[in-house]
């Protein structure tokens, strides 16, 4: 299938095919919760604004510490589309490695999904002198630090102070042999190492499975697996995003057989 050349101009590009229409979904307070691809592409603009007003440099690394969820997305694609890089960690690391991820990465700034998880940044802030912020996805009371700050006021900074003209010259200015992406390896010997990966690598390994597996848009993925690791990132996410699909996100690998039931997705990683 012919495709944009980086994975920014790919999501933008369907931004402005699908609109209105579901692109993702996920369960919060009970219910599942759409979210369309208009709605995506506004999160993802204005955090990445947010970063650019915050000081986020091109070619810089932001590391993620996530579990899956939308905001996942958001980061991974404000951050490319800023014409940076990103380094997820997996959300069951322990401080000492999401230290080593940080400082092998050479991130000013980590992204978290939780207090239990800012924990683990507090725990190694001071070893860490190059971290210079952290955003909190889900802030659940005040925070004294003047280094951490809220996703939601990272997106309101983008809204006040965004500049929309460079946000659109750094999304132009990335290339397809551009570094997208430090992934770090599980399960080998010694520390792990950042898989340094391209924007093209991921459009062509998104080229051939579209070649070899028969998907579309109105498949329906369920993302269960760590979007830390290429699988799923490849297969649930960027796969289904670029062929117009919708992804939904288990609420946890205990719940998947639940979730199965309730969402019917037509394909899983």
């Amino acid at each position: 299938m012919e495709l944009e050349n980086t994975i920014g101009r790919v999501f933008w590009a369907r931004v402005r095919q699908y609109g209105p229409r579901t692109a993702l979904r996920v369960k919060r307070e009970g219910r599942w919760q759409d979210i369309s691809w208009d709605e995506w592409g506004r999160n993802v603009k204005q955090f990445a604004m947010g970063l650019m007003a915050l000081g986020l440099k091109e070619r810089e690394t932001v590391a993620l510490l996530s579990e899956n969820r939308p905001e996942w997305t958001y980061v991974d694609l404000a951050v490319m589309s800023a014409n940076a890089v990103d380094a997820p960690v997996y959300a069951t690391n322990i401080p000492e490695q999401v230290e080593h991820i940080i400082k092998d990465s050479g991130s000013r700034f980590i992204v978290v999904s939780s207090e239990q998880q800012l924990d683990k940044v507090r725990e190694i802030k001071g070893n860490v002198p190059e971290l210079e912020k952290a955003i909190l996805m889900d802030p659940e009371g005040e925070h004294p630090e003047e280094w951490i700050f809220t996703f939601a006021e990272i997106q309101k900074l983008g809204e006040d102070k965004g500049d929309a003209a460079a946000f659109e010259r750094r999304l132009e200015s990335v290339k397809a042999d551009d570094l997208a992406t430090l992934i770090y390896t599980s399960g080998t010997t010694g520390a792990p190492k950042g898989v340094m990966l391209t924007h093209d690598n991921f459009i062509s390994n998104v080229r051939g499975v579209t070649e070899g597996v028969s998907l579309g848009e109105s498949d329906i993925a369920l993302s269960f697996l760590p979007l830390s690791h290429s699988c799923e990132r490849l297969s649930g996410y960027y796969t289904m995003m670029a062929l117009g699909g919708t992804i939904a996100y288990a609420e946890s690998i205990d719940k998947v057989p639940d979730n199965i039931q309730e969402i019917r997705p037509t394909v899983m990683c």
